[in-house]
This record gives C-alpha cells, sequence and structure tokens, in this order.
C-alpha cells in the first residue's frame, strides 16, 4: 500500500483518503506517505489523516458523527438513500442541534479535523436553513446562515458542499457554461423556500402555486399536476425553473388539495389548522415546505386561507368542458362552455403518432356553433409528458343551444388521417337529475347555472339547483320550484337551500342533495364507446361487454367498494354488481351509498358486442350502402322526404336521395331491431381534409332485455368527410355512420 500511495499527487491523495473512510491500516500507510512530504497541501491533509486516526484508535466520535448518526438511526437508516435532502424532514430539534455543531467549527484547523463529518452536516444544514428560514430568492455565501456558517470561508464551504453532497448520494448542478452551482444546488435540496412563498404568497412563486392548485379542481392526479406546473414554469423566478423544484411546487399542491379535502368532509365551521392537528397531527410533516408548529404563524395563517378559499378552476385556460343553463328572456337555454388553452396529459389523450401539430376540428353539433379547426395540439417534446392544446379562437362565451344529450365530439386530424375523441369533461349526459351550482359572481338570482352532478351531491355552496322531470318528488324545508321547461322531459327547477331529497317515479331509491355541507365530487365512470353515437332517447349510452364500472372521486378513479354498485334489467328486480358486467342489451347501473341508504347516481346503458360492426359509403352522387356486421335482426327504415330505402339483405340496405344531397342537411334514417339484442363496434370515424361536409344519422331500438316488449330507441351519428381508404365497416374507435 505504501509503495503504491508514495507515486501519487497530493490531490490525488486526498481522494485516497476520501475514499479509504474509517479503514485504519489504509489511514496509517497514507499518514506514513504524508510524513514525507512538506507541501502545504499534503500538511493540511495530514492533520485530518492524523485526527481520523486518533479517532478509531480511542474510540472517541465527534459532536457531528454523534449527531449523523443519530439522524439516520432515527428513520432506519445505515447510510443515505439518496433522497432529496428536504426529504428527511429535520425537526425542530435536530435543526437546532445540528446549527450548534456547526458554529462550534471557530478554526480552520478543527475544521480540517473533522471535514468528512463537517461536509456530511452541513449540506444537510444549509439545505434546511433555505427551507426554513431564507427570505429571499438572492443567494450569496454571505447570506446563508451567517450567525452558524460565517466562521467558515467561502472556499472551505464550497470544499464541504462537494464532498457532503457526494455522501447524501446527491449531485452538484453544473450551469449551462460549465460552472458549478454550489449555493443553487443546496437551495434547491432544501425544497420551497417556507418565507418565500409567505412574502409572495399574491405574486410570482405564490401566484404560481394557486394556478396550479386551482387545475388540480378539474383533475388533481399527480401526473396531471406535475405536467401543468412544468408548462407553467415561466411564472417561476428564472433561478427556480428547475425540474427538481418544478415537481416540488406540484407535489406541493396535491397534498394540499388532499387535506383541503380532509377538511371539507369535516363539519363546517371548523378552523382547517386546528382540525388537522387535532385528528392529522402528521399533516405538517407530510408537506415538502417547513410548517411551524403552532397556529400564530404566517405560513400557517397562509395555508389555513388556502384550505378555506373557495378556489374556481380556470375555465378560460385548460382544456375542458362545461354545461351552463344561462337565462336569457325569461327562457333557461342549455348552452356549452369550452377551453382550449392548456395541457393534457398523454395517458388522457388518443395514441397519436403525430410529429407534428394535430388539427382540433369540431364534430357533430359543436361544428354547427364552431367555425373550421378551432384549435391545435402540439405533441410532447422529448421526455414531455402532455399534449399542448392551444385555441385558434377566442373561446370567452358560452356556446348557445348545445345539449346536455350531446357528445362534445371533435376530429383530431393529422396527415390523412383522422381520429374521433370526446373533449375532456364532454360526455353526454344521460340523466334525469341535473344539480347546479350558481355562476362565478352570481347574486341571489343567478343567470348562470354550471351543472355539477347528475345525482346525488354535497357542495358548501350556500343554495343549489336541481333540474327534475314533472313526475320526481323533490322534497325538502329549503325546496323552492323557481321555473319549469324541458329538458329531456317535461321538468322544473327548482332552489335548495337545504337537505333535499329525490325520488324517480318508478324507483324507491332516493337521492340526496345537500347545500351548505361538505364537499362530494364523485362521478360514475362508464367508458363510452364514441362521441358518434347518440341516442334518441338521451338517457341511454352506450358501452361495450364486458362493462367495467369506475368511480372518480376528486378527479381521481377508483374501483367501486362491496355494496356500491347494483344492476338490473329495465323493470327487473336489483342485483348486486360484483365484477364485470358480462351480458348485451338494456340495462340499468345503480351507485349507492351503503351506509346513508342513498343512491348517487343511476345510469341506463345499452351494452353491445366488441365485434358488432356499422358502416356506410356512398357509392354514387345520390346512392349509400348501409352495412350491418354482427348485428342480427336490425334493418332500416325510412321516414325522412327525399329520401328512399331498399333492402338487398339482412346485414346491407340501399338508401337513396331523390337528388343529389347538400352536406349541410342533417338527413334521417331509423332502424328496427328484432328480436335479437342490439350490437356495435367503435368505427374508425371521419378522415379526410374537409371536416365540415355533411351529417348522417341512422336510428336503431333496443331491446330491453330478453322477453320484454319495451324498446327504447338509439340514434347513431356521424359528421365529416367522404374516407379515401377501404375501411367502410368501421374497424377502430368511433362510429362511422357517415355517408361517404
Amino acid at each position: 500500500m505504501f509503495d503504491e500511495l508514495r507515486t501519487l499527487t497530493d490531490a490525488q491523495l486526498r481522494v485516497k483518503y476520501d475514499q479509504f473512510g474509517d479503514d485504519l491500516a489504509r489511514l496509517k500507510a497514507l499518514n506514513q506517505v504524508l510524513t514525507h512530504r512538506r507541501s502545504e497541501a499534503a500538511l493540511d491533509l495530514q492533520i485530518e489523516v492524523v485526527g481520523a486516526i486518533r479517532r478509531l484508535t480511542r474510540g472517541v466520535t465527534t459532536p457531528a458523527e454523534t449527531w449523523l448518526r443519530q439522524f439516520l438511526l432515527t428513520r432506519t437508516l445505515s447510510r443515505p438513500d439518496g433522497r432529496a435532502l428536504h426529504r428527511y424532514r429535520l425537526t425542530d430539534e435536530e435543526y437546532a442541534a445540528a446549527a450548534k455543531v456547526l458554529a462550534s467549527f471557530d478554526g480552520r484547523k478543527r475544521l480540517q479535523a473533522q471535514e468528512d463529518h463537517a461536509a456530511r452536516l452541513f449540506v444537510l444544514f444549509a439545505a434546511e436553513w433555505f427551507r426554513r428560514e431564507a427570505v429571499s430568492l438572492f443567494r450569496r455565501w454571505d447570506d446563508v446562515a451567517p450567525g452558524v456558517l460565517g466562521v467558515i470561508d467561502d472556499n472551505a464551504k464550497r470544499r464541504l458542499t462537494e464532498k457532503g453532497l457526494q455522501y447524501w448520494k446527491r449531485d452538484l448542478l453544473i450551469a449551462s457554461d460549465g460552472s458549478r452551482e454550489f449555493i443553487i444546488t443546496l437551495s434547491l435540496e432544501g425544497g420551497i423556500p417556507a418565507n418565500v412563498v409567505l412574502e409572495d404568497s399574491s405574486a410570482s412563486l405564490g401566484g404560481y402555486l394557486r394556478l396550479v392548485m386551482r387545475s388540480g379542481l378539474q383533475d388533481a392526479t399527480p401526473e396531471h399536476l406535475a405536467a401543468v406546473a412544468w408548462e407553467n414554469r415561466e411564472g417561476l423566478p428564472p433561478s427556480y425553473r428547475h425540474e427538481d423544484f418544478i415537481r416540488q411546487c406540484a407535489e406541493l399542491c396535491e397534498r394540499l388539495l388532499y387535506w383541503r379535502r380532509q377538511v371539507e368532509e369535516a363539519r363546517r365551521g371548523i378552523d382547517p389548522v386546528v382540525y388537522l392537528d387535532g385528528l392529522h397531527p402528521e399533516w405538517r410533516r407530510d408537506l415538502p415546505i417547513h410548517v411551524p408548529a403552532g397556529q400564530d404563524s404566517g405560513l400557517t395563517r397562509l395555508l389555513s386561507g388556502l384550505m378555506r378559499e373557495k378556489l374556481t378552476a380556470p375555465y378560460t385556460a385548460g382544456v375542458s368542458a362545461r354545461r351552463l343553463l344561462v337565462l336569457k328572456e325569461g327562457t333557461w337555454r342549455q348552452a356549452l362552455h369550452l377551453a382550449a388553452d392548456g395541457e393534457i396529459s398523454r395517458h388522457r389523450f388518443p395514441p397519436l403518432s403525430a410529429v407534428a401539430r394535430v388539427e382540433i376540428v369540431p364534430s357533430g353539433r359543436l361544428a354547427d356553433l364552431l367555425p373550421g379547426d378551432f384549435a391545435v395540439a402540439y405533441p410532447p417534446d422529448g421526455e414531455q409528458a402532455t399534449w399542448r392544446i392551444r385555441p385558434r379562437l377566442k373561446l370567452l362565451h358560452p356556446l348557445p343551444g348545445f345539449e346536455f344529450s350531446q357528445a362534445v365530439a371533435v376530429n383530431l386530424v393529422e396527415t390523412g388521417a383522422s381520429t374521433a375523441w370526446t373533449w375532456p369533461g364532454g360526455e353526454a349526459l344521460n340523466s334525469d337529475l341535473c344539480v347546479f351550482e350558481a355562476g362565478e359572481g352570481s347574486g341571489e338570482a343567478p343567470d348562470t347555472l354550471v351543472l355539477k352532478a347528475r345525482g346525488s351531491y354535497s357542495s358548501a355552496a350556500k343554495t343549489l339547483y336541481v333540474w327534475a322531470p314533472d313526475e320526481w318528488q323533490v322534497e325538502g324545508a329549503g325546496v323552492t320550484p323557481i321555473a319549469a321547461f324541458p329538458l329531456r322531459r317535461p321538468g322544473k327547477l327548482y332552489r335548495l337551500d337545504a337537505v333535499a331529497y329525490v325520488t324517480p317515479e318508478d324507483d324507491d331509491t332516493r337521492f340526496r342533495i345537500e347545500p351548505d355541507s361538505a364537499a362530494r365530487e364523485e362521478r360514475l365512470i362508464i367508458p363510452a364507446i364514441s362521441p358518434y353515437i347518440e341516442a334518441a332517447d338521451s338517457r341511454i349510452a352506450f358501452a361495450h361487454s364486458p362493462l367495467k364500472v369506475r368511480i372518480e372521486t376528486h378527479g381521481r378513479e377508483r374501483a367501486a367498494k362491496s355494496g356500491e354498485i347494483f344492476w338490473r334489467r329495465p323493470g327487473e328486480r336489483w342485483q348486486p354488481l360484483a365484477h364485470d358486467l358480462r351480458c348485451e342489451g338494456l340495462v340499468e347501473i345503480s351507485w349507492r351509498d351503503p351506509q346513508a341508504g342513498i343512491q348517487i347516481e343511476k345510469q341506463c346503458v345499452c351494452l353491445l358486442l366488441p365485434d358488432a360492426k356499422m358502416g356506410a359509403a356512398l357509392q354514387t352522387q345520390t346512392d349509400a350502402l348501409v352495412v350491418f356486421d354482427g348485428l342480427p335482426g336490425w334493418s332500416l327504415i325510412v321516414d325522412e322526404p327525399g329520401l328512399d330505402l331498399e333492402p338487398l339483405t339482412p346485414a346491407q340496405s340501399r338508401l337513396r336521395f331523390h337528388e343529389r344531397p347538400f352536406f349541410s342537411r342533417t338527413d334521417e334514417a331509423s332502424a328496427h331491431a328484432g328480436a335479437g339484442h342490439s350490437d356495435h363496434n367503435a368505427g374508425q370515424g371521419p378522415r379526410g381534409d374537409d371536416h365540415r361536409r355533411g351529417w348522417a344519422r341512422c336510428a336503431a331500438w333496443c331491446d330491453a332485455g330478453p322477453g320484454k316488449a319495451a324498446r327504447r330507441p338509439a340514434r347513431v351519428a356521424g359528421k365529416g368527410a367522404p374516407s379515401d381508404n377501404d375501411d367502410q365497416h368501421g374497424k377502430g374507435r368511433g362510429i362511422q355512420s357517415q355517408l361517404q
């Protein structure tokens, strides 16, 4: 060992010293080599080596070593695991003890003698100081814990930082010009600076956190929040636009939204901090930001305010659809508010192969209200996790006349192909019960109502509004009818100032609507086949068998619990659904709260086999061929003027227009099902360059179930241009029912 070491330079010997750790034999060999050298670097290194040898031979530990050993022991660690330093979550007692140990290094030789352990403690303390005590984003060594670290010169601080980060298995950041970022690395390792958030709560950093939190009202998944945080990073001070810090901001917002929901589920009027400290004392350490104990700190009051504040989702930004009732000239009208300026995660966007931008073209009813390509989507760049959606129109005002029963359908147009897609939040509403809250800024007599639920619902809003059919009973002390108008059928709009119960005319299971109570944002998820399927009876949804029922709670999907989901054929008895539902035809799905004894949501679904197909194609300028594949017993009938029907086979029919049709008109056709069940497969959806050239619809009748006489209409609708491919039977996602 001696012969090997004596050939090394002083700098190489220091590297060896760092590698030897507590290996006494190697340290003695190193000391023997250093004894024969006279350079300043060699003398400094020998002081450290001799100190380490004495410590090991005498069994004496330094205060820094003792602190570190106890610190890791309390976390059941024998060595660092590579996590960011702020994730070790120093306690107040540990932080104070670390400051005392570091302040004792009041001389250069003493620091050098204990440099290994001092470096480990130095970086951990400095990062925690940024987390707890930094009051600005301006970084200089003189500003970092001057009362504790002021005795250490800047060169030593850099050396301690580099050595300490190596021990904790963390990287030293390198600037684009190749310079090493010592102070920035320590500040980012400290996480989110609590005092900076407090001082800047109405601007830059604080405003940035509020923006990300608001996006979580629509989708609180960590993936979505991380994507929003990254895409809006320009709102951060330049020195904080680092991937790790942005991830921490997203985590903070996700955890704040989580604890906010815990408070909302409690009784109203309770101070959030008092409630969480009493029932969830771990909430402070759960946040990636230092929250002092007690209720009097400024940051505690700020976080309490965020959990109390009525946050509203930014609907002019984002990718979403809101259903509205708008009062105009004394009449309530259905409307749609569309937002198309934001990001959407890969997993929520169709799996396109696009490497360039994708045009977003309205389809169906939306094409009557918006021109051409109203937005554009830019694919993820590199490791980016989101598609960027940007509008080409100013979507500031609601679109009147867009009915709740109509899906918000669009076509995603890339080179030579088009994919049907339902806009986020734009699924067709197939429920008779609609629950609303007043729009933002509304007074006692609002003129805009925002659809919030289609079943049982509770909200912190003082007043809720319910539309229900005339045959349904709406009972409660605070129920006031305010208007009568039809949605799917004749009904009334009620104002609710207290809890109310709503009972359908054909069911004894009630819904409960609760204003001024703990918020509950949940909905039943039944995967729809396509935006191009539209039921003539708007209460019917279409889905493939087997049906997997999921529940969305505050933006997160979960599996249904035992006793929550029931199903039946219309008119038959309810039975619990324990697994995926494997059948065909019409069924009803009921989601219930087994403890409260109420129905949360109910849907009527037509289950279709996945291999059934339907397609239509123009053969001449006036003749079209309609094909059923795997739909036994289906046929077409026509009662539309100017359109004749010629059955060819049980699975094929020809439609003949009396004259060449204009693609701007709507043409209706009907079909009846025989004794068999109705089945349908998703088609590819419209293709081509001109996606506003026309409509075609086919209607069908679905049996209510085996042996049932009752039948309900269902309409398949598509909009788009002729297809240049030979896929005329629909072998993809959307319904290819347009006349090609």
